[in-house]
């Protein structure tokens, strides 16, 4: 047997697995070990080291066997994450349908360092590198959510390899890959993500975009003989042309332009500086919406909700571990960062708001009842000795 009795009597994650429809394109065997990775995540996120699931009190498997299942094992990753990101989209749809809603999608990223391997390494983890200014040497990840009211799930959760294409190119595909929202939708991101391209692909999906925009972008104000970069625009503005507006408690001098950039005839772009920081170059901040007529606090308020993702993101490293992971093959991270991004879906949808911390809290309070099954089920049905199930116990703690 594979991994033994507590996972083949936890009936739950076979079940969503099924519910993913992705158990088709899984052998027998992957989809245990599918299964055993989800449960060890789950109960302890310690899955970013073999041998942490190897030493699980439930698993009778050595971690060169287990180690293989992400590095060797072949399964179309694409195809099970074409299915996975179906069941998000059918989710937050129906959820739109019965709240009314707006869908929310939320793109951004981040790096999970690694140690840098000396030059003599043989075999030094790919795709890794140097980001955000060669200052965080590791993986860079892409993060997409869908939002809608207070439940949001993971929607991808992938390397960004750049020899294969570029974030804005990633940004595109998940953006055509999105279900029309019923009611209002909104495509979310911070500057580097606010190109044409992603905005003129957001309209046409049927959302609206609203994100930073960097200082730089030119700007055509009708006092202007030619266009101006915002910076410049900022300069030229009097305090008095400000408003002065409050944004989930924070106050910040706002300017509203309405008009022409380039690529667009009509958008809005907000001018912004927090309160005690007016006129300070390093201080002022922009943001695009396609949405004309919602007003300027509306404005601010939809794209405040981008900061869930980073919320998001900083939960997922901790609970899971995600800057600990040890594998070195671009193919083992790529396979660990889907069975993470399910586990965080299947931990989520136990609770009927999706409360993912709430219910993971409760998954995790009922693991010594788990145990309690796993010796009952040793003991009546494998005839293990009061030895070897105090071994066992002791493993467990």
């Amino acid at each position: 047997m594979l991994p033994n009795r507590i996972i083949t009597e936890n009936k739950d994650i076979f079940n969503f697995i099924k519910k993913l429809k992705i158990d088709i394109h899984l052998t027998k065997i992957q989809n245990l070990y599918l299964a055993l990775f989800i449960m060890c995540m789950v109960i302890s996120g310690s899955c970013n080291k073999i041998i942490n699931i190897s030493n699980m009190y439930f698993v009778n498997r050595h971690k060169t066997s287990i180690g293989k299942f992400l590095s060797k094992s072949k399964f179309n990753t694409d195809k099970i994450l074409n299915l996975y990101q179906k069941f998000i989209r059918n989710t937050i749809l129906s959820i739109s349908l019965a709240t009314k809603n707006p869908i929310e999608v939320i793109i951004d990223d981040t790096v999970l360092g690694k140690t840098k391997p000396s030059s003599k390494a043989k075999n030094p983890s790919e795709k890794c590198g140097y980001h955000q200014k060669k200052r965080v040497y590791g993986y860079q990840i892409v993060i997409v959510l869908l939002k809608c009211g207070s439940i949001e799930l993971p929607y991808l959760i992938k390397i960004y390899d750049k020899s294969k294409m570029s974030k804005i190119q990633m940004a595109l595909e998940v953006i055509s890959s999105l279900p029309k929202p019923l009611y209002k939708g909104f495509v979310l991101a911070d500057s580097w993500y606010s190109s044409e391209s992603v905005i003129k692909a957001s309209e046409k999906a049927g959302y609206i975009y609203v994100g930073a925009i960097k200082v730089n972008r030119i700007l055509y104000p009708e006092n202007h003989r030619q266009g101006v970069p915002i910076s410049f625009l900022a300069k030229d503005l009097n305090k008095d042309q400000f408003d002065l507006v409050t944004v989930k408690k924070s106050k910040y001098y706002i300017y509203r332009y309405v008009g022409k950039i380039n690529g667009f005839n009509n958008v809005v772009i907000l001018l912004s500086y927090p309160e005690d920081k007016f006129g300070k170059e390093k201080s002022l901040k922009a943001f695009i919406s396609t949405e004309i007529s919602m007003n300027t606090i509306d404005t601010l308020n939809v794209y405040s909700k981008r900061w869930t993702i980073e919320v998001f993101i900083r939960t997922n490293k901790m609970i899971f571990n995600l800057k600990g992971i040890q594998v070195r093959s671009y193919a083992s991270m790529e396979k660990f960062l889907l069975i993470q991004m399910i586990s965080y879906t299947y931990v989520a949808s136990r609770n009927v708001n999706y409360d993912f911390l709430k219910s993971l809290k409760e998954v995790r309070k009922n693991k010594d009842k788990a145990l309690i099954h796993h010796i009952y089920f040793l003991i009546k049905d494998e005839k293990k000795t009061l030895a070897e199930v105090e071994n066992i116990v002791l493993k467990a703690c």
